[in-house]
């Protein structure tokens, strides 16, 4: 994105122009979507193959040139989001911990055995539909102005199979977890199946299951309740029923963004520390 400031009758505008696959369809979207978060009126149009010209202006042509805050959301836009959210609170310090110290981890794990066969298509097909459902699941973070969450449309789950034999499950834990993800990425949870020992008689030993997910977008009860939701969408042969579910991250946003803390916060700057 290559910006200019612009003369403007009304008050200074900048022009953003924005070099990619983004049609203008999209480009006029991106403009909409903008405007309606923000004090400014934004306009698309085109300027050659494959570019497209953004006119960012103050909607009551005041003299305030365009922040962060509002390019921050042209990229995350024009890059194919649905939506973003700002966070808060320990939120906001376990993103800035994941972008600052990518190689700390920042993840959790889960593991458990499958007994009887696992049908990896259904499998794999009942993780996309809890994504497609669960809107946690669609989310990247990005800290182009302020830590947020970047909301897709739609997010891969990574599920892999091994064979027994191929890592030993003490190896495969420890390298899923230095592994770690990619946080601007959405898709923050992977899934890596491995085949039990081979048994006399031809029985069947339990499938291993080990659950990565990162830790700023998702706790333990969280990742139990996706679980459920798993389960559920493989029994319905892969597929949940019903659309997205809300309530969701975004309304738990704004529901914290409702909140009066200032009894809170006088509350615990005089509360006595336990001995």
């Amino acid at each position: 994105m290559v910006l200019a400031p612009v003369p403007d009758a009304s008050g200074p505008s900048v022009e953003a122009e924005l070099c990619g696959p983004l049609d203008p369809g999209r480009a006029e979207a991106v403009a909409a979507r903008v405007t309606q978060r923000h004090a400014y009126t934004v306009t698309a149009e085109p300027s050659g193959a494959g570019r497209l010209t953004l006119r960012v202006a103050h909607a009551q042509g005041g003299p305030a040139r365009p922040g962060a805050a509002v390019f921050a959301d042209v990229l995350a836009l024009a890059g194919g989001a649905r939506d973003t959210v700002t966070v808060t609170g320990h939120q906001q310090d376990l993103i800035r911990a994941a972008v600052e110290e990518p190689a700390g981890g920042h993840v959790g794990q889960v593991a458990w055995n499958w007994t009887g066969p696992v049908d990896l298509a259904r499998f794999t097909a009942a993780w996309l539909s809890v994504a497609d459902r669960e809107t946690v699941l669609r989310a990247a973070f990005d800290w182009t102005h302020l830590p947020r969450l970047v909301l897709h449309d739609w997010a891969a789950i990574d599920v892999a199979h091994l064979a027994h034999g191929v890592v030993s499950w003490s190896d495969l834990i420890e390298r899923d977890r230095l592994r770690g993800f990619a946080p601007h990425r959405p898709g923050l949870l992977r899934v890596t199946l491995m085949d039990g020992p081979p048994r006399p008689g031809g029985t069947r030993a339990p499938t291993r299951v080990l659950l990565t997910y990162h830790r700023a977008l998702l706790d333990e009860r969280g990742v139990h309740l996706l679980l459920r939701e798993f389960y559920r969408a493989y029994a319905r042969g892969g597929a949940l029923p019903g659309r997205e579910r809300r309530p969701d991250v975004r309304d738990h946003a704004r529901w914290l963004a409702r909140q009066r803390t200032e009894g809170a916060r006088a509350y615990w700057a005089t509360a006595t520390a336990p001995p």
